[in-house]
Order: structure tokens, then C-alpha cells, then sequence
């Protein structure tokens, strides 16, 4: 059963988010970096769609049109897409869980920067599952998590922090539910005399688990790293997860 999304995620995903991520928690060398990472794993399909799956105010979108690859952005809410540039803006309102779009349409897929694992685990696997019937045999999908067994201890020790400049604050709070195994975050952000309170839980994962939901769904690891530049990838050290895997044809399926 698909439930409604969260609610936490109307709170978060408010217009402030793109203010302040497009603002002072903005971040062009990485930005750059994954999408030069992208640009390498969808290289031999360029010009065929590719889907950006929680693609917010289009942060990886726009750099991968300039590079030449067809592009669509699904975002659960509107008002983050209509952030993007009206020209050339392509890009659909929808949840992750279903996928507007008909079996086999893509050539793969990418879901960045901590926007997988909102919903309780047997919904992230639907979520999954709808992915590897939208992307084709052999498409790629690209996936970056935090690495539970890192992230989890570092939410547990986090103490209570504040971050300041001249017309920015964010202050934030983060905690470990060992039963839920999810990372729950809340705080403040304040921009230029505007704020807003947050918060967010998210499901985490070990790279066992996350390859294990992905053979469910159809799809093969290729590779696993702890960043976009370095190939390494510790299970007890690094924090990110970034986890590259291919669509198995159909008659390897389990």
C-alpha cells in the first residue's frame, strides 16, 4: 500500500529550502563534480531520457542539458520545478514510488543528495521496483545515500550546533532510532529575515541492505564509492553510499 508522503516533507520542502540551497548552503564544485560523475556513467546514451528523480529546483538537471543529455526532473512538488528556467524546462510533478512514465521509457536514472529513504522501508523498495520497470535492460541508475553504519553513530554523538553569517543562521539537531534504523534531523533556517522550522527522517542503509532492495528490483551493482571524486569506499568509515547499478533484462529477473 502507498501511503501519503510524509508530512514532515511539506515543512521542509517549502520555498526556503531552494532560497537557502540555491543561496548560502549552495555548492558549484560539487555540483560540478556530480555531474561530471554522471556525465561519465551515462555517457554512452547521451541524447536518449534520463530521469532526475527528486530534482528540486533542477541542481543537477540544468548542468547535464549542457552537456548535451536529454534530461526530465520529477519533483513531488511544484513550486521547486517552477524554479528551474522556463527554457527548456522539462520536468514532472510526481512521487518517486510511481513513476509517470511507461515500462521501459528511460535509458536510467539518478536520485542524489539524501532524496531516498523518506518512506518506511517496504515503500523505498516500491519506490525501487517502480525505477527498474521504467528503466530499460542495461540503463544505469545512480543512487547516493548516507552509510548507516557511519552516519548512524554520528547522528547519536551530534550535539546541537549553529551556523552564522550575515544575513544566514541555521541551527540543527540530529538523532539515531536504532528501531527504524532512520536518521531524524530538525532546526531552524533564517535568511535574510525570513525562517523557517524543519525537520526530516530518513531511512538509512548499509551497502548489504541497499544492494539486496536493488537485486529485488532488478538491477546488478557496478560500482560502489564514498564520493564523486574517489572510488573508495569504506563500510566503516566513509559516510556516503554511492552505489552505481545496471537493469538486468527481463528474463534475469528473480
Amino acid at each position: 500500500m502507498i501511503t501519503p508522503p510524509p508530512e514532515w516533507t511539506r515543512g521542509y520542502f517549502a520555498p526556503l529550502y531552494a532560497d537557502v540551497y540555491e543561496g548560502p548552503l549552495a555548492d558549484a564544485t560539487n555540483t560540478e563534480l556530480e555531474a561530471d560523475f554522471l556525465e561519465e556513467v551515462f555517457a554512452e546514451v547521451k541524447g536518449e531520457p534520463l530521469l532526475d528523480i527528486g530534482c528540486g529546483f533542477g541542481r543537477h538537471v540544468q548542468p547535464m542539458r549542457k552537456r548535451g543529455h536529454h534530461v526530465v526532473g520529477l519533483d513531488l512538488y511544484p513550486h521547486l520545478i517552477q524554479r528551474m528556467s522556463k527554457r527548456g524546462r522539462r520536468a514532472v510533478c510526481g512521487d518517486m514510488r510511481r513513476l509517470p512514465f511507461a515500462e521501459a521509457a528511460l535509458a536510467g536514472a539518478w536520485c542524489l543528495f539524501n532524496s531516498f529513504g523518506y518512506f518506511p522501508h517496504e515503500e523505498n523498495l516500491a519506490a525501487l521496483k517502480d525505477w527498474g520497470r521504467v528503466i530499460r535492460p542495461e540503463g544505469h541508475v545512480v543512487l547516493q545515500v548516507p552509510n548507516r553504519p557511519v552516519m548512524g553513530k554520528i547522528a547519536e554523538e551530534f550535539a546541537p550546533s549553529q551556523m552564522m553569517t550575515n544575513d544566514f543562521c541555521v541551527t540543527e539537531v540530529y538523532d539515531y532510532d536504532r528501531d527504524s534504523k532512520s536518521m531524524k534531523g530538525r532546526g531552524l533556517w533564517q535568511f535574510k529575515g525570513r525562517e523557517q522550522p524543519w525537520e526530516f527522517t530518513l531511512r538509512m542503509y548499509t551497502l548489504k541492505e541497499l544492494e539486496r532492495a536493488l537485486g529485488k528490483a532488478g538491477f546488478d551493482t557496478v560500482e560502489v564509492r564514498e564520493d564523486f571524486d574517489s572510488e573508495e569506499f569504506k563500510e566503516r568509515a566513509s559516510t556516503q553510499l554511492i552505489l552505481t547499478a545496471r537493469r538486468r533484462a527481463a528474463r534475469s529477473l528473480p
